[in-house]
C-alpha cells in the first residue's frame, strides 16, 4: 500500500512539474479597481488559484465543524440532564417500594 502511494505521489509530482516547465510564458493580471499590475509564468498563477482554493475549503470546514461541536456539546450536555433526572426517578421509585409490576399497573390504570 505505502509503494501505491508513492507512485501515485510521484506520479502526481511528475504531472505538475511538465505542467509548469510547460506553461512558463508571462501572464498579465490586473487588479482593475487598485491599478496593481503583476506579470506572472501561468503556472504560478495556476498553483495560487489552487492554494487559495484549499484555503478557502479548509475555512468552510472548519467552520462546519465548530458548528458541530458546539452542538455536540449541546446534546451531550442534555443527555446528561436526561441522565440525572431518570437516576432520580429511579431513586424515588425505588424508595416509594414500587416494583415493575406496580408501576405497570399503576401505568395501565392511568391510561384505561
Amino acid at each position: 500500500m505505502k509503494l501505491l502511494k508513492w507512485i501515485v505521489v510521484g506520479l502526481a509530482a511528475f504531472v505538475i512539474v511538465v505542467f509548469a516547465v510547460g506553461n512558463r510564458q508571462p501572464v498579465d493580471i490586473s487588479l482593475f479597481p487598485f491599478g496593481v499590475v503583476a506579470t506572472l509564468p501561468v503556472f504560478v498563477l495556476f498553483f495560487l488559484s489552487i492554494i487559495l482554493g484549499v484555503v478557502i475549503s479548509l475555512f468552510g470546514s472548519l467552520w462546519t465543524k465548530v458548528k458541530r461541536i458546539k452542538h455536540d456539546r449541546a446534546y451531550k450536555k442534555k443527555i446528561e440532564a436526561l441522565e440525572n433526572e431518570l437516576a432520580a426517578m429511579r431513586i424515588e421509585r425505588n424508595l416509594s417500594g414500587s416494583t415493575a409490576v406496580t408501576v405497570r399497573n399503576e401505568y395501565l390504570k392511568k391510561a384505561s
